[in-house]
């Protein structure tokens, strides 16, 4: 592990060095002040998670092709324009609405986390640190949420852990880095769906209204942030509302549930009316490829039943006991959590999207990344419990200098070296070509100077898979393609005062010639 992690290091840049050795010593101190400076610590360990998050996400200083570039895009183009996400700018030429990621107006994702980038890249321009800016301060922020719902739920030792936890978990951290595929989607999903859930807890904690007026707009910003799961709270929440007694007899408990489900509609249905009212061909085959993904494996998604167990080891660790230890620590709710309610809700929240998306015939693998914060919290309050069960620990002469040693170490496994140090150094492939390429063709088409009065149509764009997203990115006044244009193509273009040029490569530098 060690060895990875010094390769790791050794392997990237200066400036995602510096980050992470810095937040090492923002995670000493958090621990060091945790005792007598909770709001101290846990803004240090704050600060932690946001050096980590920017630590991760300038790695890779070009956008990564599945599917965060795509993402990208249509970011940039709702900066200009927010109540039409569109792929392609402008659409001269006859496309494929049922290919989204080759049409025009783009409805595959809801728009909230991509507004969310949209914003961002108003503020900050049109760059790859943009894009992940968003992802990165709501992996911090959780933090914060992660710890409320472990004083809640168990104490505040059991949330402080989990939140260092989270902070350090890897899949997060590349998921804010735009690695994996859905990367700041399912970042922002996963974000709302456990404010939410903490917003149920508080309720059920204090019985304040603001918190169900909270719990019933968080799960409709998860709603427009990817779709229907985004509803998990009132899993949770609804199935206690049957089976306890004082809540099914309770008129104001019931009023206060479909209070928040309505402020969950409010929140969501505007958009859904604008969307079908605006782009009704589109809507309505989106709507019917989101319920695709349950009956038919969408673009070759699938997996056997125990895909989502398998899967374990890639969203928490390595290792043989991964899933064990997650299956105990599911196991031990009940009797760790005193709290009937509670231990109910937890046990819903967390089997539920298993249930739902081991059914499913698509699987991918961060489909239940929803649940990661839920997970480290009784995963952490297992072991907290276990280890004060053993009388001698809490008689250590240098206690707290032994749990910041091993909160430290735990730490560096957390990042899993070994994979970050392939995801990241090694020359591996990246589409066709090799990452180093891939970063070189990113700055030549960003360096490339275009005149700013005239509008581009480029074709045989193919020095990468879907190189055509890159070109629209980076250039204004550019729509790109994959294929060379036809001599219909060039007089209907020419006709809409485009100026045509053929792209072709002397080695990664673009040149674009005349047809």
């Amino acid at each position: 592990m060690f060895s990875y992690f010094q390769q790791f290091i050794e392997g990237i840049n200066t400036t995602s060095v510096v980050l992470i050795i810095s937040s090492f010593f923002f995670l000493l101190g958090s621990i060091f002040f945790f005792e007598k400076k909770r709001k101290l610590a846990l803004w240090l360990l704050f600060l932690t998670a946001l050096l980590l998050g920017f630590a991760f996400a300038t790695i890779d200083t070009y956008l990564h092709l599945w599917d965060e570039q795509y993402h990208a895009l249509v970011a940039k183009n709702l900066a200009e324009s927010p109540l039409t996400p569109r792929l392609y700018p402008e659409a001269p030429l006859a496309f494929n609405h049922e290919i989204w990621v080759a049409n025009h107006v783009w409805l595959h994702k809801p728009p909230l986390s991509l507004w969310q980038i949209a914003l961002s890249i108003k503020l900050f321009g049109v760059n790859y640190l943009a894009v992940r800016l968003p992802s990165i301060l709501m992996h911090a922020l959780l933090v914060f949420i992660i710890y409320r719902m472990g004083k809640i739920l168990y104490t505040e030792k059991v949330g402080f852990v989990a939140a260092i936890v989270f902070t350090f978990l890897h899949y997060p951290l590349e998921l804010t880095a735009g690695f994996y595929t859905s990367e700041h989607i399912d970042i922002a999903f996963m974000f709302y769906i456990t404010l939410s859930l903490w917003s149920w807890l508080e309720y059920n904690d204090t019985k304040q209204l603001k918190w169900i007026i909270l719990m019933g707009v968080f799960s409709g910003a998860a709603i427009l942030t990817k779709w229907l799961v985004g509803l998990l709270a009132y899993a949770g929440a609804g199935f206690i509302q049957v089976i306890f007694r004082e809540k099914r007899s309770s008129i104001i408990e019931w009023k206060r549930f479909f209070l928040a489900i309505g402020i969950t509609v409010f929140v969501v249905v505007p958009w859904h009316i604008y969307a079908f009212s605006a782009f009704p061909i589109e809507y309505s085959h989106e709507m019917a490829y989101n319920t695709a993904h349950f009956y038919s494996a969408i673009e070759h998604h699938a997996g056997n039943f125990l895909y989502y167990w398998d899967n374990l080891n890639a969203l928490y660790g390595n290792g043989d006991l991964i899933q064990w230890i997650i299956l105990s620590s599911v196991v031990s709710i009940p009797i760790l959590i005193k709290n009937r309610i509670y231990t109910v809700f937890l046990m819903i929240v967390i089997l539920m999207p298993y249930l739902f998306f081991t059914l499913a015939a698509t699987k991918m693998m961060s489909f239940c990344v929803i649940v990661a914060p839920v997970i480290v919290l009784v995963t952490v309050g297992l072991l907290i419990g276990l280890l004060n069960k053993i009388p001698k620990l809490g008689k250590l002469p240098n206690k707290r200098i032994f749990e910041g040693f091993v909160l430290l170490m735990m730490a560096i496994f957390l990042l899993r070296p070994k994979e970050a140090m392939i995801n990241h150094k090694l020359d591996t492939e990246e589409s066709r070509l090799t990452r180093t390429v891939y970063e070189e063709v990113h700055k030549a088409i960003q360096q490339l100077p275009l005149d700013e009065n005239k509008n581009y149509a480029l074709s045989n764009a193919n020095k990468l898979l879907e190189e055509k997203v890159l070109w629209m990115f980076y250039k204004n006044n550019v729509i790109a393609y994959e294929v060379l244009f036809s001599v219909d193509d060039q007089k209907q273009l020419l006709d809409l005062g485009y100026t045509i040029k053929k792209i072709e490569w002397n080695g990664n530098t673009p040149v674009l010639l005349d047809y």
